[in-house]
């Protein structure tokens, strides 16, 4: 038996001590099902994971698969008189590690000062978190997020000698990254999200650090879902923040209405550009037939897709260079057979194969938006063939079940190190 084999049988064998702890920026939030699903994916591989997140969020909403995981958060405030009491046992315990850790924080100081300060603050939840995962003999954990999740993760490290790995995703590649160096020399692997992302930590790699694409998942129905006939639907499912490029849409939806064309257009999704995007629809006297429906729950966000005839997603780069890394959503609607548009950035032409798994534009192009949601809506045949095709893409390279036994055979080789 190869070692491949040797490791895909132990992976599924249930004596295998499969404990593990999650790092994750915040939890729960709306916006980042892909985690949740990994979670919940693996737990019915048979792992047991403790949720270590750095921020505790109180939605008013949450996916229905949230609940379950609940007893498996473990987070403290950082102000709170047991994380600073756990400073202080790390302090006397590990007097080197601990001034050490604090250094590799400081060092960013003159080109980041916002991030340090961030940093400093979260310091007594990430030792409150090493102590938590050293008594419970946790051996190994895993990150999303190559930002302050990551540096978590490094830090309990340096701190306990429990190893790590992470998934990099966009923005904490793109935008300024911190303590990358580190962050990579130290992992024990790494998953990229896309090939794009897996070029960009090239540069960073190590001797001993190994980097893997495995992409995000989404569940994929046995058979292409029917389509909503004689729709004229527009669906676009995003946070609202400027790298998704809403405003393009919306101004395509402008050209659309101009031309005569029949459509009705729903932006599902909250975030920082809510106002500024309704000022745009009012101003464009868009009320009619664009509509700003908010966040929704997984199980809303799939009424909207039953209803749609196309999908669109104009993601762009802004000026700070935030893009996205392959989009979710994306995923999910071409799972739920859903014909979409989306442009030409970062990873997402690895999923979106132009005039053949969807239609790409170039960035902040209304015009072309615009020409190619109409393609869409007049041409059902043009259609069909688009979403036939994604549908195979996302169930051949994109399916959970078969991307999250990509992550336990890493997870298992790692915590038998």
């Amino acid at each position: 038996m190869n070692a491949s084999a040797e490791q895909a049988r132990n992976a599924n064998d249930s004596s295998a001590p499969k404990r593990i702890a999650y790092i994750v920026l915040r939890f729960p939030t709306l916006s980042e099902t892909f985690i949740v699903r990994e979670i919940n994916a693996l737990r019915t591989r048979g792992w047991e994971i403790g949720i270590y997140p750095l921020w505790r969020d109180n939605p008013a909403q949450v996916h229905p698969d949230v609940p379950p995981l609940q007893p498996s958060v473990r987070w403290r405030h950082p102000l709170s008189i047991n994380a600073i009491l756990a400073c202080v046992r790390m302090l006397i315990k590990r007097p080197r590690r601990y001034l050490s850790s604090l250094a590799l924080i400081t060092c960013e100081l003159p080109k980041q000062p916002r991030r340090v300060v961030t940093s400093l603050a979260l310091f007594p939840v990430i030792v409150s978190m090493a102590e938590d995962l050293e008594r419970n003999r946790i051996r190994h954990v895993h990150a999303h997020f190559a930002s302050y999740p990551t540096l978590a993760a490094l830090i309990v490290h340096r701190l306990t000698g429990i190893s790590y790995s992470f998934t990099a995703h966009a923005f904490d590649l793109y935008v300024n990254p911190s303590h990358l160096p580190n962050k990579v020399s130290d992992a024990t692997f790494i998953v990229a999200i896309s090939e794009y992302n897996q070029r960009l930590l090239q540069p960073h790699l190590g001797i001993r650090t190994s980097t893997h694409v495995i992409h995000c998942g989404v569940e994929v129905p046995t058979e292409l879902p029917r389509t909503c006939s004689g729709s004229r639907e527009i669906v676009c499912v995003a946070r609202l923040e400027e790298k998704k490029g809403h405003r393009y849409l919306i101004d395509a939806c402008d050209v659309l209405k101009q031309r005569g064309i029949s459509f009705h257009c729903t932006i599902v999704g909250g975030g920082p550009e809510l106002e500024r995007l309704r000022s745009q629809v009012s101003a464009l006297h868009l009320d009619d037939c664009v509509d700003l429906v908010g966040p929704q729950t997984s199980e809303r966000v799939q009424e909207y897709l039953a209803t749609a005839a196309v999908f669109a997603l104009p993601s762009i780069v802004t000026c700070s260079g935030n893009a996205e890394g392959i989009p979710v959503a994306l995923m999910e609607a071409m799972a739920a057979g859903v014909a979409v548009v989306s442009t030409a950035t970062t990873g997402v032409p690895e999923l979106v194969v132009d005039d053949e798994t969807g239609l790409l534009v170039q960035p902040e192009d209304i015009v072309g938006l615009a020409d190619s949601i109409q393609r869409l809506l007049d041409d059902s045949g043009l259609r069909d063939r688009l979403r036939v095709n994604a549908f195979s893409k996302v169930g051949d390279e994109f399916r959970l079940d078969r991307n999250a036994a990509e992550i336990e055979r890493h997870l298992f080789a790692a915590i038998q190190d």
